[in-house]
Order: structure tokens, then sequence, then C-alpha cells
């Protein structure tokens, strides 16, 4: 399950790449992807304290590998740069319970459709130094690339609502694309971090209240998704 990533000519002398984007099927392609998703973490100091650690340091492992998450992942020259999470709601319930339960159950209650983005990672550097080389451009970014994915294939799972938690300093990033919060920010110690949760009322893509979306989402609906990454 692919979408292969061709070389093209970008500039006269330089031959432009685009990233081979997969569905991340067998365990050890999921385990690559969680691998990718730590060391960003990591990088960016979203991970506990040595000493606040435990045997379950790691809060999401058991819905990466849960046949109700879909693992999305971006490549360039087979190094994997990118990976992003869509975890349907299911008996195990969501990531975000650990924090915002009452929350999500308001939603449940009505009957909705839920799911929520995680492990959303991108290797800025390996991208960045890629860019700097002409090997790809901003119009063939893997991370951009990801939400287009995420967000056609939510519509095609008919999910009624999608939240995504994150750090303060990227929840703006996300209320640009209409995505609204739903409580109060708190700190959660398994990413050592304080956490913002939004959501996105996946409805909204599609029919008359399209037009009325943030530009910045409305660039991101309408990409040439092939439906074996979809399916």
């Amino acid at each position: 399950m692919h979408m292969e990533g061709a070389p093209h000519e970008s500039t006269p002398g330089k031959i432009e790449i685009s990233p081979e984007y997969r569905v991340a099927a067998t365990l050890e392609e999921r385990q690559a992807a969680h691998t990718l998703s730590d060391r960003v973490y990591e990088r960016e100091e979203l991970k506990p304290q040595k000493e606040d650690q435990d045997e379950d340091h790691y809060p999401f492992e058991k819905w990466i590998m849960s046949p109700a998450t879909r693992v999305f992942t971006a490549s360039i020259e087979g190094e994997l740069v990118a990976t992003i999470a869509v975890v349907k709601d299911s008996e195990i319930g969501l990531p975000m319970d650990e924090l915002y339960k009452e929350e999500l159950q308001t939603y449940r209650d009505q009957g909705d459709r839920l799911c929520e983005v995680s492990q959303y990672a991108v290797d800025a550097d390996r991208v960045e130094q890629d860019i700097r080389e002409g090997k790809i451009s901003a119009r063939n970014l893997p991370g951009p690339h990801l939400l287009e994915v995420v967000l056609q294939y939510v519509l095609r799972e008919s999910i009624d609502r999608l939240f995504i938690v994150c750090r303060p300093t990227h929840a703006n990033f996300y209320r640009s694309m209409g995505l609204i919060p739903i409580g109060e920010e708190k700190y959660y110690s398994k990413v050592n971090n304080v956490a913002v949760p939004l959501m996105l009322d996946v409805r909204t893509l599609t029919g008359e209240g399209k037009e009325s979306l943030p530009r910045r989402m409305r660039a991101l609906l309408g990409a040439n998704i092939p439906d074996d990454l979809l399916a």
C-alpha cells in the first residue's frame, strides 16, 4: 500500500524526488514509525525525564499497534522522514482519554464516531537538508501531504470528529486550520509538556460548510490520494 516517489526535473540540472507514501501495515513498519516519532519527540523535549519514566513511559504503543489505528509514513530515497497515525475510537478508547475522557464522552454520548491524530512527526533536519540539496521543494513537503492523506482518510471512514492533543506553541497552527479547543490546558507527564486538546468537526469538510473553512484547511482538501492509501 503505497504511492511511489518518482523523480522529476525541478530546475535545470536538478532532479527533484517526490517522497514515497505508505501505510505501515506490518509490525516492523509500525515499529519503524514509532522509532522515528520517538526520536523527534525526544529532540523536541516531548519525553519525560528519566527519573519520571516507568515501564509504561511510552503511552501510545498499545494504540499505535492496534488494528483500529492507521499509520501513514513518508520516505525519501528509502529513508523514513515523516509519520502520522489516526487512532479510531474503540474498546480501548483514545490516547487522550487519560486527560480528557469527560470531554470525549460528551461526543460519544451523541453517537459521534471519533478519532485522534497522534504521533505526527517529521525529521526536520533530513527534510531541510533535502531542500538545500534541491531534492524536494516546498510543494513536495511530506508533512503537509500526510495531513492531506489524513483528511481524506477520515472522510472515507465516515469519522464525525477528529481530535488532536498538542503543545501550546503548536495550537495556533491547528486553530488556523479550523480546529477548536474542547478543554483546558493540562500538564501531561508522559510527554513532559502541557497539553492542549483540539477538535475538528469532519462533517464541515464537505458540502456547503466547506466554503467557510479557513484557507489553510481548504488548501489541504482535494488532493489526489491513491485508493491504496485510504482503503
